[in-house]
C-alpha cells in the first residue's frame, strides 16, 4: 500500500477484516442491496478495495462513529462508482481498517 496522509498522519497499512466483508456482503451484496441507484457488491469487488485505495479519484473525511474518524474513498472503475469507507486507527499504528463499501451506477 501507498503512504496516505490525511489529517497530517501518515497511514501505510491496510487491514481487511473478514467481519467487514460479511457486513459488506449482508448490506450491499447480491441478495440485499436495496437502493435503486446501487449495484450490488459481490466477492470480485472485494479484490479492487486495494485499487480503490491506492489510486482514488478522490476521497473525503466521512462521519466520527464510536469516537473514530472515517474515510471515503471514491473511484471510478467499469462504468462503476465505488465508495469504499475505512475507518483511521490510532496515527501510531498507521492503518487503514476497511469497514464497507458499496457501489453506484454512473449516470450520464
Amino acid at each position: 500500500m501507498i503512504i496516505i496522509t490525511i489529517n497530517s498522519n501518515e497511514y501505510d497499512k491496510l487491514d481487511i477484516r473478514e467481519d467487514a466483508k460479511i457486513h459488506t456482503t449482508k448490506r450491499h451484496g447480491v441478495d440485499n442491496e436495496k437502493k435503486a441507484n446501487q449495484i450490488p457488491v459481490t466477492d470480485a469487488d472485494f479484490d479492487l478495495i486495494p485499487i480503490i485505495i491506492n489510486e482514488f479519484d478522490e476521497y473525503f473525511l466521512g462521519e466520527i462513529k464510536g469516537g473514530q474518524q472515517r474515510v471515503v474513498f471514491k473511484k471510478k472503475l467499469s462504468n462503476k462508482n465505488y465508495h469504499c469507507i475505512c475507518t483511521l486507527s490510532n496515527p501510531r499504528k498507521k492503518t487503514l481498517f476497511f469497514t464497507t463499501m458499496y457501489i453506484k451506477e454512473i449516470t450520464l
